[in-house]
């Protein structure tokens, strides 16, 4: 579930809040980033991932509410490509004309 107060956001999941987020917004470019766009997630049986967009080169994870990282200086996630089971999380982004590879282990 999502629910927005105030100038906040959360993800409810299996009863937990999330950390106060930047409220969702719609991706309606993707060469153009708002703030608030959710670049990549999942709901699944395993739990749910999302990846938010904050601001120029900054990114939020969010796992099942349990795990929050932010990734810095990633120029671009690449949504289309993620692996996620109750071990771990896959995914791509570009720093500079270099792809990496984001394992996250759960």
């Amino acid at each position: 579930m999502y629910l927005e107060y105030d100038t906040s956001s959360y993800f409810v999941y299996n009863g937990i809040f999330s950390k106060p987020m930047i409220p969702v917004e719609h991706l309606k470019n993707r060469m153009h980033l708002d703030k608030g766009a959710i670049i990549a997630g999942e709901l699944t049986d395993n739990g749910f991932f999302t990846i938010q967009y904050e601001s120029d080169k900054k990114y939020l994870l969010n796992v099942n509410n349990k795990m929050y990282k932010e990734l810095d200086g990633i120029d671009k996630i690449v949504s289309k490509y993620c692996f996620f089971d109750e071990k771990e999380l896959i995914f791509y982004g570009f720093k500079g004309s270099s792809l990496i590879k984001f394992t996250i282990e759960l």
